[in-house]
């Protein structure tokens, strides 16, 4: 079975196209004074607006095809970008660079592709690793929503690119008991004729509450500066979409 990005790095950008999250990061980068390493960059959403301002940011991720993506669209950027930007292909619980950064992040809830608890612990120990004293870390997730219907298929996106149409349809089964869930994603690309070409990808995830974010943070070696409940610095309340984990290497 093919890996999920290995699918979806052709139209990725096209169907994941969130942009409320930059002024976030660029925030923070601006008080950071150093490099920035993205662990799980994907094709540069976050990295390339980061780079286009002034930073240098090195990218790390493990997929091969979502980095073909990436460096495709560096090579359309300013000579000046280009060179900002390193790029890793490499997992982002075991991974060794010669850099200490100022400033690293996991967003777009990538870090629960880390599916175990000793995933995260190797994660975030290993990014401290790759931090400067007092560096700071930041976690955003999705808040976990238990009472979510299971297995049932959701369209919730839907783009017209050309004269095709492109759906996406998710579905997810929860074991509460490991905290893991079991999602799969649909795409349907429906031409003008009514054609429908079909991709589907399995993953799996490991949902994270907020408490248990910031007792991970917190045994391994950061102090918690903040946790918000949404990149626009909303305070989080139990019914928040997001969790915002803002943290400091000790």
């Amino acid at each position: 079975m093919k890996n999920r990005y290995a699918v979806e790095a052709s139209f990725y950008d096209f169907l994941y196209d969130r942009t409320d999250d930059i002024a976030f990061y660029l925030e923070y980068a601006s008080k950071g004074g150093g490099g920035i390493l993205e662990c799980a960059c994907g094709t540069g959403r976050l990295l390339l607006p980061l780079a286009r301002a002034g930073y240098h940011v090195t990218g790390l991720d493990s997929s091969e095809e979502m980095l073909r993506v990436l460096r495709a669209k560096l090579r359309k950027e300013d000579l000046a970008t280009r060179k900002r930007v390193h790029l890793v292909r490499g997992d982002m619980r075991k991974f060794k660079l010669p850099t200490r950064f100022a400033m690293a992040f996991v967003g777009f809830s990538s870090f629960l592709h880390n599916v175990s608890v000793q995933d995260e612990e190797e994660c975030v120990r290993c990014i401290s690793e790759h931090l400067q004293p007092n560096g700071s870390f930041i976690v955003e997730v999705f808040n976990p929503d238990l009472t979510r219907p299971q297995q049932l298929v959701r369209l919730d996106k839907v783009k017209q690119r050309g004269n095709q149409t492109v759906l996406r349809f998710t579905a997810q089964e929860m074991d509460f008991k490991n905290q893991t869930m079991k999602c799969t994603n649909i795409y349907d690309f429906v031409n003008a004729t009514g054609a429908v070409r079909r991709k589907v990808v399995h993953y799996p995830l490991r949902y994270i509450f907020k408490d248990e974010l910031v007792r991970l943070l917190e045994r391994t070696g950061y102090r918690i500066e903040t946790v918000f409940g949404s990149v626009n610095h909303e305070p989080f309340i139990e019914t928040s979409t997001s969790i915002v984990c803002v943290a400091r290497k000790l």
